[in-house]
């Protein structure tokens, strides 16, 4: 698997406790890994944020600063990971992610709307009617929202099927690390029998 910047999403990612994965597919959906890349809005870098959203998150990046904008980036999915959580505790997993995806896209105020909306006019609470309820909010921006988020779940179900079949490659073809593996096994064996013996 070959993504651009990879290293350098992996370590930002880690800091926020998010799958790098899925940020990369975060990336590949906002910039296409054009690090100097600016919106018709004037989003800028890899994970194309607004000023005054790259402000708010820390003042000093520069927004084409490759780590800076992957830092800002993955400290506001993590943001809106943990406001959607506290407001509709109820979408869990995938989801949420969605949601994340698409505060992301469209602003968190605007899917919370929708989302409450949602919750009033359903009998019980289904994940996709949200959806229904977003182009009276933000008129066919809407569009844009639900495609954005379909993007993104494809390019991650991608990444996750690719890193997958590489592991599996390099299972199969690494003799040094079966090597590796199996002293490790007998090292824990060594350790368990010790502590048996201990009790």
């Amino acid at each position: 698997m070959n993504i651009l910047y990879f290293k350098e999403i992996k370590e930002a990612a880690e800091r926020y406790g998010l799958d790098p994965l899925m940020v990369a597919s975060v990336v590949r959906a906002e910039s296409n890994f054009k690090a100097d890349a600016v919106s018709r809005v004037g989003a800028k870098g890899l994970m194309q944020l607004m000023p005054n959203t790259d402000k708010w998150l820390d003042d000093d990046i520069d927004g084409f600063d490759v780590e800076g904008n992957l830092d800002n980036g993955c400290r506001y999915l993590d943001w809106l990971k943990k406001y959607f959580n506290k407001r509709f505790p109820e979408i869990i997993g995938m989801d949420l992610w969605r949601i994340v995806w698409a505060g992301y896209n469209a602003g968190q105020g605007n899917i919370k709307k929708a989302l409450e909306l949602a919750k009033v006019n359903s009998l019980w609470y289904q994940f996709d009617i949200w959806k229904k309820y977003l182009p009276e909010i933000t008129g066919k921006h809407s569009e844009e929202t639900t495609g954005y988020v379909k993007k993104i779940d494809k390019f991650w179900t991608e990444y996750k099927a690719e890193s997958q079949s590489d592991f599996q490659q390099g299972v199969l073809i690494s003799r040094e690390q079966l090597i590796c593996l199996d002293e490790l096994l007998q090292n824990i064996q060594k350790i368990l029998s010790q502590f048996r013996e201990k009790e």
